[in-house]
């Protein structure tokens, strides 16, 4: 449920109610409600004039987005027309371009000793002391003492030999394509009646600086003009990364915090950044990040442009006007005034600038995860049961659901496994079954049965949802059933417990045909009726 004031949604303002199955208990209940506010009543442009300002006046963002797949250790690099996240709104009095200050809200940030800050860093593997030994002897890789030699040579660090560097670490970056090596260092100076300290990541091959950080402890930080902290920076870019550093774009300048944007063939790469923090009159270096995807970059000679691309954005997400509650002041922690403005339903909404079609963060066409009608279920006599499922937010993608046709052990495994945690999905070409094999392997299916293409018989599903119901010991005892069905030699308890239960029924004639595949329809009516039971 939404907040409506003067018959207009509240950005932000929501209620959620969940029931339990028989809708008879409330599980959960949430509420977020702004009362610090005044809303204003205001005759507000049409939709079709809010589009057509927003098209004028702030424009879709043409960007390159990039993935990494875990499982293919693979990078996919994609052109796409997005919504700008830049807190620039029409407003709907006026239709003009307006900015607000939405609350950001803070989070604790710890501290932590230079050890376990250092063991924590970035992704990929430590090794062990021999291991690193052994690092050094890989053929291409610079030895830790060549590191440090280096670092301490270079001015920017301003790690003379009172730093101890007392942790060294190396990991093997899991995020890339590459066999890339980082080594973590921690760096420690006696500072009076406390400690400054320095971290550095570097690439072991190369010597390049991935990120660099210290504190000035106990010392009062000042901050350098704008122009002289963009100088500065451009310096250190130069020194520090001399062939990417043309490729990446000034950003922001502020309180001696500087960055950069990286863009290829003109277009911002999202992601791709460098960072630089400087302190003092002197402009001394403090923080230092740079990311970088080495990857190839897919044409845009031929994208469409940028209006096309927002009547396509705009079909997708609706563009409704609304209340938006903001901060006068930067630094406030409430909201306390209150503008009117077109806001997208679904900022999130991302087409590809070549192909014209949405897409997910993966690259992978979009599905909207509702389940529609289904053309096919009409006089099935599973219908009710497909139908329960779907009422759970369970089933497949595409309109279709093909009650007649065998199950696969993966599609079986994502509806199992779904309901059994009273959560929802919508199967189709992008699901992704992996982490339901990983939920299912706890309890469900057992690692020798696991054969994700192959067709579920019956008595293999009255298997896994006597696991789901944890009562398998119960179904494994032996000459105490009296099984209804004559052809069921082995499994009886699974399936006389199930019969019992009423979530599975036979096929007529005392028969239940155990090794005969499950078909969709009739997996929906035996989960439907697991559903009914919790």
């Amino acid at each position: 449920v939404l907040h409506i004031e003067n018959g207009i949604p509240v950005k932000g303002d929501e209620g959620s109610v969940t029931l339990d199955a028989k809708c008879e208990k409330i599980t959960d209940f949430s509420i977020s409600y702004t009362t610090s506010v005044t809303y204003p009543k205001s005759n507000i442009i049409s939709e079709d004039k809010a589009k057509a300002a927003f098209k004028e006046k702030i424009g879709m963002e043409h960007i390159y987005r990039t993935y990494f797949d875990w499982k293919t250790k693979k990078t996919t690099v994609f052109p796409v027309y997005a919504i700008p996240q830049s807190n620039i709104y029409i407003d709907a009095v006026t239709g003009e371009k307006t900015q607000i200050n939405e609350i950001s809200y803070i989070t604790f940030k710890g501290t932590m000793e230079a050890d376990e800050q250092m063991s924590n860093s970035g992704g990929g593997r430590n090794f062990s002391k021999a291991e690193m030994n052994e690092l050094e002897n890989i053929e291409g890789l610079l030895s830790v003492k060549d590191i440090e030699t280096r670092l301490r040579a270079n001015k920017l660090f301003g790690l003379d030999y009172g730093y101890e560097l007392t942790y060294t670490a190396a990991k093997k970056n899991a995020g890339s394509e590459k066999d890339e090596y980082f080594y973590y260092m921690a760096f420690r100076k006696k500072d009076g009646n406390g400690y400054k300290y320095a971290y550095v990541t570097v690439n072991a091959a190369n010597g390049e600086i991935k990120d660099f950080s210290r504190n000035q402890y106990g010392e009062k930080i000042t901050f350098p003009s704008d122009e002289t902290a963009k100088k500065t920076a451009e310096s250190i870019i130069s020194s520090l990364a001399p062939e990417k550093g043309g490729e990446y774009k000034l950003d922001t300048v502020s309180d001696g915090y500087v960055t950069y944007d990286r863009y290829v063939s003109g277009i911002r790469v999202e992601g791709d950044y460098i960072r630089i923090s400087l302190y003092g009159k002197g402009a001394e270096l403090t923080t230092y990040a740079i990311s970088y995807t080495d990857a190839e970059f897919p044409d845009i000679t031929n994208a469409m442009d940028k209006d096309k691309a927002a009547d396509i954005i705009f079909e997708e997400t609706g563009y409704k006007a609304m209340y938006m509650p903001y901060a006068e002041k930067a630094d406030s922690i409430a909201p306390n005034r209150c503008a009117l403005c077109y806001v997208p339903e679904d900022p999130s909404v991302m087409i590809d600038s070549l192909s014209g079609k949405r897409v997910r963060y993966d690259a992978k066409p979009y599905s909207s995860g509702k389940l529609g009608e289904y053309a096919d279920i009409e006089s099935h006599y599973a219908k009710d049961g497909i139908n329960e499922l779907k009422r759970f937010g369970i089933g497949f993608g595409g309109g279709q659901f093909k009650p007649d046709e065998p199950i696969l052990q993966k599609d079986f495994a994502a509806l199992l496994v779904t309901a059994d945690n009273r959560s929802s999905i919508v199967i189709d070409e992008n699901t992704d079954y992996d982490d339901f094999y990983r939920q299912a392997r706890r309890s469900l299916i057992k690692k020798d049965e696991v054969s994700p293409d192959s067709y579920v018989t019956r008595l293999d599903a009255a298997k896994y949802i006597c696991r789901a119901l944890s009562i398998e010991k119960c179904a494994e005892l032996e000459g105490i059933y009296n099984c209804p069905f004559v052809d069921v030699t082995s499994g009886k308890g699974y399936t006389t417990l199930l019969w019992g239960l009423k979530i599975l029924s036979g096929e007529g004639g005392g028969t239940f045909s155990p090794d005969a595949p499950l078909t969709r329809g009739d997996c929906a009516i035996m989960l439907s009726r697991m559903l009914s039971l919790r």
